[in-house]
């Protein structure tokens, strides 16, 4: 199979990949048919909003048919498919009442993929007018029971390493939805 051409559309100002069929493409077992399988990385950051369980993204293919040597269409099809992405985090701040703790909860692989070994990296930012500054005190880990639907046990102590701001967790063995993160950091 060849490469897909990316192009863009000037009708509806949207990118898109094309790709010519040639006879090696098809199946001779299989006459008059031929198979594209797409496949699409989706970078989920940033498109969930609170409450979220899920984002659905979809994609269209058509498949335009050109008589042999000529440049005009003699007709095109369209299909649409559809795939939901299974929200897979959240991190959320609390402020205490002397409002100079900061307590973070990174909950983790809400969908609860096999994923093995996981590295999360999160940076210590000022504040929002860039004058007070965090520190980190702790980070803590827990185990989700998807039966009671609670977080079980005592939290156990886990120790980032840190290169200046960045903070870098290393989780061993995520199986499913059964570690949060909980860091506190003290603002200046």
């Amino acid at each position: 199979m060849g490469d897909f051409e990316e192009y863009l559309d000037s009708h509806i100002n949207e990118k898109m990949f094309r790709y010519k069929l040639t006879a090696s493409d098809l199946n001779p077992a299989n006459p008059g048919v031929a198979v594209a399988t797409v496949s699409t990385k989706v970078n989920a950051v940033g498109f969930y909003k609170p409450g979220d369980k899920f984002v659905t993204y979809q994609n269209t293919a058509r498949v335009v048919k050109f008589p042999e040597n000529s440049n005009s269409s003699s007709g095109a099809t369209y299909d649409t498919a559809t795939v939901q992405v299974k929200k897979f985090g959240e991190k959320r701040g609390d402020l205490d009442n002397t409002g100079k703790k900061i307590t973070w909860r990174i909950t983790l692989n809400e969908p609860g993929y096999d994923l093995g070994n996981m590295v999360v990296e999160d940076e210590l930012q000022n504040d929002r007018t860039g004058r007070l500054e965090q520190t980190f005190v702790k980070a803590t880990i827990r185990t989700w029971d998807t039966v009671g639907k609670v977080w079980k046990g005592e939290p156990a102590t886990i120790v980032p390493t840190q290169s200046g701001k960045k903070l870098t967790f290393n989780i061993p063995n995520v199986k499913r939805k059964e570690r949060a993160c909980n860091r506190e950091h003290n603002r200046a």
